[in-house]
């Protein structure tokens, strides 16, 4: 289920779905690399580093969807 994210970071969360989906949630610096030569731009240092902080989160929660399925079953 995505997320609505602040206004201001719209862009970038877009940006980290479309790569987290690509990637089957494996996002490294080679894959965002890849990720902006495809599309012929480049992310700022700072937008490199939500992507990855949006990385783990998105990891934690998964991890906690698998966690509360496994409860249940």
């Amino acid at each position: 289920m995505e997320i609505k994210p602040p206004d201001c970071l719209s862009w970038i969360y877009g940006e980290f779905i479309n790569l987290y989906n690509a990637n089957e949630t494996v996002i490294t610096p080679a894959t965002i690399r890849e990720y902006q030569e495809l599309k012929q731009f480049h992310f700022t240092l700072y937008e490199i580093d939500l992507i990855f902080r949006m990385k783990n989160w998105a990891n934690d929660e998964k991890q906690k969807l698998e966690k509360e399925v496994a409860d249940v079953v």
